[in-house]
């Protein structure tokens, strides 16, 4: 706000258009963000996360480093669970069934598995949970050049620290991917690994909040550690500490994970619904 002389001398108050931006922001994010967020909503009254936010809107969260980073081999970390009956895909069982919802799951990791080693980018490693030597993995066929690693012990952030710090020390730059986004193809991992050269990370989201692919050419732990997993603020809570650390980023357009009942709608047409009702 500013006083302003008008004609007759006297002083009048007017909006100006900083104040008009700030209006228009909090009724835009109060529009589209404060119904998915919910209790969790807190956008508005912090500018970091209302810059995060602009960032996604945009596509292209930050500036890229102004220069070609040096090229590393690019890892591909694929996290799966065993496509076990009552043990993957634990929230589709109401709509499938325990047999039909691990059916699913193996599926899912096929394709997965099948995307990562056509796009030819690098190394392929399944990192898996539980451990590769049980007997649920030995009667799952994958190709010689993919290589098992196991996921350990904790929550999940946990797990993503031990893996990214490994093949982050190896010299190696790496995309962590999971098995829950069908639409997450080859093309996908061809742009994420060119991103990475530069820019420091990169990050494809899902509308449920989360990500489908993170790429990073670092390992920092705070990226994983007290992150609420399986909630609508993992991504941006992502995107802050990237940008508090000082990371260049670059994110891509939302696709869709396959997660709830009402996410089956989501299933390649050549799939159908029927076939796992």
């Amino acid at each position: 706000m500013l006083s302003r002389s008008t004609i007759d001398g006297r002083c009048r108050t007017v909006k100006t258009a900083a104040y008009n931006l700030s209006s228009c922001l909090y009724r835009l994010l109060c529009r589209h963000f404060r119904p998915a967020l919910g209790d969790t909503w807190r956008l508005a009254n912090n500018f970091s996360y209302v810059a995060v936010t602009l960032g996604l809107l945009e596509g292209n969260s930050s500036e890229p480093t102004g220069k070609d980073i040096p090229m590393k081999p690019i890892r591909i970390v694929i996290i799966a669970k065993a496509a076990q009956p009552g043990f993957a895909k634990t929230r589709l069982i109401p709509a499938l069934g325990e047999q039909g919802a691990a059916d699913l799951a193996q599926r899912m990791l096929t394709y997965t598995l099948s995307e990562a080693l056509a796009a030819k980018i690098g190394p392929v490693e399944l990192c898996v949970t539980p451990s590769s030597t049980g007997a649920v993995w030995q009667t799952f066929t994958i190709p010689d050049e993919v290589q098992y690693s196991d996921q350990g012990e904790g929550d999940l952030g946990e797990r993503l620290t031990r893996v990214t710090r490994r093949v982050i020390a190896n010299d190696e730059s790496v995309l962590l991917i999971g098995t829950d986004c069908l639409e997450l193809t080859t093309f996908h991992l061809l742009q994420a690994a060119n991103t990475l050269r530069h820019f420091d990370s990169t990050l494809i989201p899902v509308t449920d909040g989360g990500y489908a692919l993170l790429g990073l050419n670092f390992f920092h732990p705070s990226l994983f550690e007290f992150i609420k997993w399986s909630t609508n603020t993992v991504l941006i809570e992502t995107m802050h500490r990237l940008k508090r650390l000082g990371y260049s980023v670059h994110s891509y357009p939302s696709l869709h994970d396959i997660d709830e009942p009402e996410d089956l709608r989501w299933l390649p047409k050549t799939w159908g619904e029927k076939e796992h009702a």
